[in-house]
């Protein structure tokens, strides 16, 4: 069902909203992203390259989350990176593989944190794995 952007119902107090209330386009969000794995190769135009590795080499081999971005490590370097959240409404999820320089971006206008939403994108990440290869070779 649609509903109006400034339908007070459906807008969310400024705790819930993603950094400081910024959204960005598919277009944006695929720059973004792209600009993420260009910055985990050492070539990123947004920042220096620490900042690249603070945001996206956790500081722990444990935990596989830094600064935003959850990451899968060989070698002590990202081979994917991931990120996924809801702000109520929506549900949105980022897969990037710097070796592939491939980006998968998953969004659903439901944003209930039940299982309709996050079992299709389950189903997404599952035949996109299936047609393409994102990891390095082994």
């Amino acid at each position: 069902m649609p509903v109006a952007p400034d339908d007070t119902q459906y807008i969310n107090p400024p705790v819930f909203n993603p950094a400081g209330n910024l959204y960005l386009s598919l277009q944006n969000w695929a720059i973004f992203v792209q600009d993420a794995l260009s910055g985990a190769k050492g070539q990123g135009a947004l920042f220096d390259q620490a900042l690249y590795a603070r945001l996206q080499i956790p500081p722990s081999k444990k935990s596989g989350y830094s600064m935003g971005w959850g990451a899968l490590l060989e070698s002590g370097k990202p081979i994917m990176l991931t990120h996924n959240g809801s702000d109520g409404n929506w549900f949105a999820d980022v897969r990037a593989y710097p070796c592939s320089n491939l980006v998968l971006l998953i969004v659903t206008n439901d944003g209930r944190e039940d299982d309709e939403a996050k079992f299709a994108a389950a189903e997404i990440r599952r035949d996109f794995m299936q047609h393409y290869a994102p990891y390095p070779p082994e």
